[in-house]
């Protein structure tokens, strides 16, 4: 894929990651889907980038994210979409 880089965490371990800011949308059954990704260098830029779309997409029903570090933490939300079928919806380590 185009948008995707390799990067080297050590001579053993590499991962990829994204070039730049991407964006796509999908419609289905009259719903309309937008999915963004976006490099960042730490927590910090994935919350701002995360509260930028929220803010640019304010008329949402959900804004669902999910983001993994180098570090390895990692943070998701479902934004409460369907609760009874993904479970709590929410989630880090």
């Amino acid at each position: 894929m185009r948008f995707l880089r390799k990067r080297r965490k050590n001579l053993t371990n590499s991962y990829k990651t994204v070039k730049a800011l991407c964006s796509g949308e999908l419609t289905e059954k009259k719903s309309k889907f937008t999915a963004y990704v976006c490099p960042v260098s730490g927590e910090e830029d994935a919350v701002s980038f995360v509260d930028k779309i929220k803010r640019q997409n304010h008329d949402a029903r959900h804004n669902c994210y999910a983001y993994r570090l180098a570090n390895g933490k990692e943070k998701f939300s479902d934004d409460g979409v369907c609760p009874r079928i993904f479970g709590s919806g929410e989630g880090s380590s």
